[in-house]
């Protein structure tokens, strides 16, 4: 569903009690896999789709916002308009990531390893930042970080920036896991194994 909810859908999920879902990701054919190879050339935008739902058996729906997975600005805009959609956010699954084809230490550039490090890590930080508060206001909230098995382990098939920013998104989510359970909020890193893809 590509359009916004409506104005009676977004009435009717404020007052329904199901959970809230706020999932941010993006399918491959979103995600640039071509990274900058030169500094003229400006990184392309790391695009991703929030989604956001309630379940059918809340009466719910869904819909999603665009944006670019490196500007807080960006996902701080998505969230609220999800917040002003749904009423809240009870899940939130950071599922966003890419890899570039030239990922070995040769081959990487300044460029393409700050690509690297803002699609798979800075962007679930800017999401995580963004929901904490109003899940810390409730004591209650899920955060999923949909991760890779290289992040717990490197090796050359991930690639360095790749392997760095799962290790970094795998660290953030066990930190903020043993900071926020007091406050009700369970933090979950899932590491699925490697997937043939185009890159």
């Amino acid at each position: 569903m590509s359009n916004p909810a409506s104005s009676t859908s977004r009435e009717k999920l404020r007052s329904s009690p199901g959970p809230a879902a706020d999932w941010a990701g993006g399918s491959r054919s979103r995600w640039p896999v071509q990274a900058p190879t030169s500094p003229s050339r400006a990184a392309p935008p790391a695009r991703l789709e929030i989604h956001a739902w309630r379940s059918r058996s809340s009466g719910g729906a869904a819909t999603r916002w665009s944006l670019d997975v490196r500007s807080p600005d960006s996902i701080a805009a998505a969230v609220e308009s999800v917040h002003a959609a749904f009423g809240r956010i009870d899940i939130l699954v950071n599922n966003a990531g890419m890899n570039i084809k030239q990922r070995t230490t040769r081959e990487l550039t300044p460029e393409s390893w700050r690509l690297m490090l803002a699609a798979n890590l800075d962007g679930a930080f800017y999401c995580t930042s963004v929901v904490l508060p109003q899940m810390r206001d409730r004591k209650d909230g899920v955060i999923i970080n949909i991760n890779s098995t290289s992040g717990k382990r490197s090796g050359p098939l991930g690639g360095a920036s790749y392997n760095a920013a799962k290790f970094g998104l795998s660290a953030l989510g066990i930190c903020v896991g043993a900071e926020e359970k007091d406050n009700g909020i369970r933090v979950s890193n899932i590491y699925p194994g490697e997937i043939d893809t185009p890159i």
